[in-house]
């Protein structure tokens, strides 16, 4: 096989685009030994934040809104024509579109893989609903077309390659989905492997530890689990949260000044990849409870270090996670039903360690080289 070129909006070789998941794709496949590169296509290129802010000051007169140059097919173009692909190379779009000129003249195989459609994007998404309605049926048209005529469509999750042949009438032989593994290096987590000891050899506290990580706390949950980690407090569960991602001077004060929190703030992977480990590794439950979540990756990081989890029942995220070790809430459950859970936890050490147990056996059931192999296997078979 020839080539094969990673892509998304920003530098796939950058750590910091797309929280990393490219990145870290790049890296297993080529620690696999794979022909692979990633586009550099930087979002910050001379010229790119005048011609964004040209974009939104006509979106707001012609449409009244603004928004979404990102996805404009200008936007697209200039972005991919930093990075051309080569001729006959084999195109993976981390992305829901390509620009046109690479769609239509491209002469190699042309994929995506995605975490979400844009459908449900738009729908879910708080931050997304906000764009013109008639460009956002513009862009699911693009959207739609593309994923007729590319080569295959890979998704996140079975929930989003579902979208795919019901929502955009792609042949369901040409859809497939991969789960895609944590954001966390091979080197760190060989590190922490060597190191790291089952639930039934650990010392544990004498408190349930709890942990958040995201820096979007309002979409994430953090407000429904400090309520709900209050609560259970008050009805005498020892209990506590550490929160990772939001610096606490960010938050509301009934966030920042709750009992039983400990606030890690922002712990940059780049140069503290260990110590978050560590730290997330050394709780007993990870928690997310978004309202909206194509999957959540801290939901893989907790997989893949081992931890249980209160895992939201939305989107691809009940797929990231281990059954036998996970407590599903939708996303209108009854903040008592949280805190309930968290009391139960508390006192049942038996349960907890069973579900801590089949956490712990399945902690490499879910890693980027596992869905490098797989994703790799579609590019042949197609």
């Amino acid at each position: 096989m020839d080539s094969v070129a990673f892509a998304f909006t920003g530098d796939a070789n950058d750590v910091s685009t797309f929280s990393g998941t490219i990145y870290h794709a790049l890296s297993a496949a080529k620690e696999l030994e794979l022909p692979v590169r990633g586009l550099k296509l930087d979002v910050t290129a001379p010229g790119c934040r005048r011609r964004r802010i040209l974009w939104n000051v006509v979106q707001l007169l012609t449409k009244g809104r603004r928004g979404g140059y990102q996805y404009s097919n200008d936007f697209l173009e200039r972005l991919w024509a930093q990075d051309p692909p080569e001729s006959g190379e084999t195109l993976v779009n981390f992305f829901q579109l390509y620009p046109r000129s690479v769609i239509e003249g491209h002469n190699g195989p042309k994929l995506f893989y995605i975490d979400q459609t844009l459908r449900q994007l738009f729908e879910t998404y708080s931050e997304a609903k906000l764009l013109p309605e008639q460009f956002k049926a513009e862009l699911i048209a693009r959207e739609t077309e593309q994923y007729q005529c590319a080569t295959g469509v890979i998704a996140q999750s079975g929930w989003a390659a579902t979208d795919v042949i019901e929502s955009y009438g792609v042949k369901a032989s040409r859809v497939s989905s991969v789960i895609c593994g944590p954001n966390l290096s091979t080197a760190t987590l060989a590190r922490w492997d060597q190191e790291a000891l089952p639930p039934s050899q650990k010392a544990y506290g004498s408190a349930l530890r709890l942990v958040f990580v995201g820096k979007d706390f309002e979409r994430k949950g953090l407000r429904r689990l400090t309520e709900a980690l209050s609560i259970a407090r008050a009805s005498g569960a020892n209990a506590e949260l550490v929160v990772i991602g939001p610096e606490k001077s960010s938050l509301p004060e009934e966030i920042a000044f709750a009992d039983g929190l400990q606030f890690e703030g922002f712990v940059d992977k780049r140069n503290e990849e260990f110590r978050f480990v560590n730290l997330v590794s050394s709780c007993d439950l990870g928690c997310l409870l978004s309202h909206a979540e194509a999957g959540g990756m801290s939901l893989l990081e907790f997989r893949r270090l081992g931890l249980p989890t209160i895992a939201p029942h939305v989107g691809g995220a009940p797929e990231y996670v281990v059954p036998e070790a996970s407590k599903l809430f939708q996303p209108d459950a009854p903040v008592d039903q949280i805190a309930d859970t968290i009391v139960e936890l508390s006192s049942d050490p038996e349960m907890l360690h069973k579900m801590k147990m089949a956490a712990w056996s399945a902690r490499l059931s879910a890693t980027w080289q596992a869905a490098v192999t797989e994703i790799w296997s579609k590019f042949e078979s197609a």
